[in-house]
């Protein structure tokens, strides 16, 4: 996390598309005081896609189409609180 309170984070478009973060990243940001900044895959510290290798996050209701997986692509370290 930067100094000042914020993430670099990439997703797929389709995970943008599907209306999860705008449902979920508002309610994290308000618990947390982390502030979400929308970047581009190359600078982001965080990626949502459909990466082979990473943590499963989920996957359409339908059981059809791609499993999206998250990656911390770099660690800072950690602030207490």
């Amino acid at each position: 996390m930067a100094q000042d309170g914020s993430v670099q984070l990439h997703a797929d478009e389709e995970v943008i598309a599907s209306g999860l973060l705008k449902i979920a990243l508002p309610r994290f940001s308000l618990k947390t005081s982390v502030k979400i900044d929308y970047v581009a895959a190359d600078a982001a510290e965080i990626v949502i896609d459909d990466m082979p290798d990473s943590d499963a996050l989920f996957s359409p209701a339908t059981g059809n189409g791609p499993v999206y997986r998250v990656a911390v692509l770099r660690q800072r370290d950690a602030v207490v609180r």
